[in-house]
This record gives C-alpha cells, sequence and structure tokens, in this order.
C-alpha cells in the first residue's frame, strides 16, 4: 500500500472518529462517511477554476471540482457568489473524490 493510501485510509478513520462535531459522520449501516460540502469565496482573478485553498485539501482530494454557487455566509451574512465542491467517499475505492 503506497503511503499516500495509507495517509487517506488514515484521514478517512480520524474523521468517522469524530460524528459528535457534525463534520463528517457515519451511518451504522454502512460506515461510510457522509459527504462533505465545502465552500471558499470566489477568487478576485481566475473565478471557480482559479481556487487554490491548502485547508481544503483534506484527505488528499486534489484540487479542484469547484463551481459557483451562493451561500449566505459570505459578506458578513449578506450572502452572495461562492465557490462550492462536494466531497464524497468512494467506499470501493477507499478514496475520496469531488464531485
Amino acid at each position: 500500500m503506497t503511503t499516500s493510501r495509507v495517509k487517506k485510509i488514515a484521514a478517512v478513520a480520524a474523521f468517522a472518529a469524530i460524528p459528535a462535531l457534525g463534520l463528517i459522520g457515519t451511518s451504522p449501516a454502512s460506515a461510510v462517511p457522509n459527504a462533505a460540502l465545502q465552500q471558499v469565496g470566489v477568487p478576485a482573478v481566475g473565478g471557480c477554476d482559479a481556487v487554490f485553498n491548502a485547508a481544503s485539501n483534506w484527505a488528499g482530494v486534489a484540487y479542484g471540482g469547484w463551481g459557483l454557487s451562493w451561500a449566505q455566509w459570505i459578506n458578513n451574512g449578506a450572502g452572495g457568489q461562492v465557490c462550492s465542491r462536494l466531497l464524497v467517499f468512494d467506499a470501493s475505492a477507499v478514496d475520496w473524490y469531488a464531485r
């Protein structure tokens, strides 16, 4: 098993162990982590294609997969455009991907 794969599995195990935080939980029946929505402000140049946020690159998910959407939290609660992506766990591949 590659070091990268081991890190991904360790990250999945760590997130699955903290469902009380509401970030990622597991279903007792499947023990597969729930999908996680990530959002960041739209970069001034390049739009969502230019999002480069190392803090959002957890579990080894490659950069990308960001699309333009709207959220209430941006602009001090006034709302506005943000870049969003949904991280989904693929149990058969034991890996996360952006959808």
